[in-house]
């Protein structure tokens, strides 16, 4: 996506949360993941680029999700066209990086 692999989102808490990045019709992994859908786009003439956050969530498996997403048609009418991740294995840990990237990161579906 624009030749980015990968985007750092900051946390409330000051964490950041560098995630892979891919767009919205490449096929993504089946991993537990925190997920960031995003409209990813230039930000100025050289002055690089800026991921909108659209959907913040968490699933024990990206690829399955991603499918058949729930908010698939908000996602589109938000022009998400990219997927940034983060692999995570605990539940719990995953809620908890999901619950830091929205307090400052209000995402629109």
């Amino acid at each position: 996506m624009f030749g980015i692999a990968k985007w750092t989102f900051a946390g409330a808490s000051g964490a950041g949360y560098t995630m892979r990045v891919k767009g919205m019709r490449n096929a993504l992994p089946s991993v537990p993941a925190v997920y960031v859908c995003a409209y990813l786009h230039p930000k100025g003439h050289l002055a690089g680029h800026v991921a909108e956050p659209v959907f913040i969530g968490a699933t024990d498996d990206l690829a399955a999700t991603m499918q058949d997403h729930p908010a698939v048609e908000c996602l589109r009418y938000e022009c998400a066209n990219c997927v940034c991740w983060l692999e995570c294995d605990a539940s719990d840990e995953r809620q908890r990086i999901v619950d830091d990237l929205e307090k400052v990161h209000p995402a629109k579906c």
